[in-house]
């Protein structure tokens, strides 16, 4: 049997641990050692830890970093997204068992009402889905302000291009390639934007340095580019480009292109319609 008790830390845990990269603070840290730890510790260091010898599926869970890299099946933590995380799904047996053999009682309902809530607040993870209004995303720009998805396709259709790195030779070919056609999706009715996980500063070097006319966006809460289906494992990005209409309706999603198959296929989708 599985009481709430530790559901409901583990889901804490998933929501309030910062993203990779990122610092606890004194009073997270105390939290997780007085009262995460031991649930991992009684439920999952038996076969998640480094003492374990022989690991299951490759997934450590004795560290935050190791929890963030995950195993075979992914990331066991995925911060401020639930229903991504594979050690809540585990621990209240959605997808799969752990620990092994256990059996929930009666604490669904509960459960379900407690994740709802925890990823109240946190932004939506839902993904973009082609003919769907896209939901709302939160963007810092390069000068450091902060704008919406909602506010970029207000007035007009929009063109986001993501990529791994700001200057890097891949990625100004990308970035140099959108430069060289703005005018041409501005007259289709499109915006062009660039997305990564960037820092502004390192955005507006960037942008300086290569004359590119469009705003650079930094996800920084990392929920939009795993909304656009670009995030690849915990911080890495896919090459690819979403577009959007007037309004938020998705309407072409590309994942996984190379920098010149990125611009030049977006602009023959947009100047098709």
């Amino acid at each position: 049997m599985i009481s709430i008790r530790p559901v409901l830390l583990i889901l804490f845990a998933i929501v309030v641990v910062p993203t990779y990269g990122q610092q606890l603070t004194p009073d997270e840290l105390k939290f997780f050692e007085a009262k995460i730890r031991p649930v991992l510790i009684r439920e999952c260091y038996g076969c998640h830890s480094n003492q374990a010898g022989n690991v299951r599926g490759g997934l450590r869970l004795d560290t935050r970093e190791v929890m963030l890299i995950g195993g075979s099946s992914g990331p066991a933590i995925v911060p401020g997204d639930v229903e991504e995380s594979l050690l809540f799904n585990a621990m209240v047996h959605q997808d799969f068992v752990m620990p092994p053999k256990r059996k929930s009682t009666g604490t669904e309902g509960t459960e379900k009402a407690t994740k709802k809530a925890a990823v109240a607040g946190k932004g939506s993870s839902s993904k973009a889905v082609v003919g769907k209004v896209c939901p709302d995303l939160e963007f810092v720009l390069e000068n450091g302000e902060e704008t919406t998805l909602k506010e970029l396709t207000k007035t007009k259709g929009v063109v986001i291009f993501m990529y791994p790195r700001a200057n890097t030779p891949g990625c100004t070919k990308q970035a140099c390639g959108f430069r060289d056609t703005t005018k041409e999706f501005a007259a289709a009715g499109f915006d062009v934007y660039g997305l990564s996980y960037d820092k502004p500063k390192s955005q507006l070097s960037w942008k300086i340095k290569y004359d590119l006319p469009y705003h650079l966006l930094t996800d920084d809460k990392k929920q939009a580019i795993k909304c656009f289906g670009a995030s690849k494992e915990v911080t890495k990005i896919k090459r690819s480009h979403i577009i959007i209409g007037k309004g938020g309706k998705v309407l072409d999603i590309a994942n996984s292109v190379s920098p010149q198959v990125s611009f030049e296929s977006a602009l023959e989708f947009v100047q098709g319609l």
